[in-house]
């Protein structure tokens, strides 16, 4: 099986998997693709991005000034969004190659 001319890995290993991802597709339109469904149309990865938006939504009401942190943040939709309403956002995610190292 390939998608975009890729072919699938025969194992899966999940660090490996979402690097590649958002190194694909962060970089496209609003980088919903890198997170949602690639392969899909834009108007579903905006649909499926806003059912997740309306689920979490309860936890992204922060007053300005709140610090999160936001653990394996992969193309940071959220961790952004929490900064545009005032909060301190400090990201963890594991850089490629480096086990066990974070990176800020």
């Amino acid at each position: 099986m390939t998608v975009r001319g890729i072919p699938a890995p025969p194992l899966y290993r999940p660090g490996p998997y979402w690097e590649d991802r958002a190194r694909r597709f962060a970089g496209e339109r609003q980088g919903l693709a890198a997170v949602c469904a690639y392969g899909m149309p834009e108007f579903y990865n905006r649909a499926i991005h806003l059912e997740q938006r309306l689920a979490l939504e309860p936890w992204f009401r922060l007053s300005p000034g709140t610090r999160v942190l936001d653990v394996g943040c992969g193309v940071g939709r959220w961790s952004r969004l929490l900064a545009a309403r005032g909060a301190q956002v400090t990201v963890a995610a594991r850089p490629r190659g480096s086990p066990g190292q974070d990176r800020r």
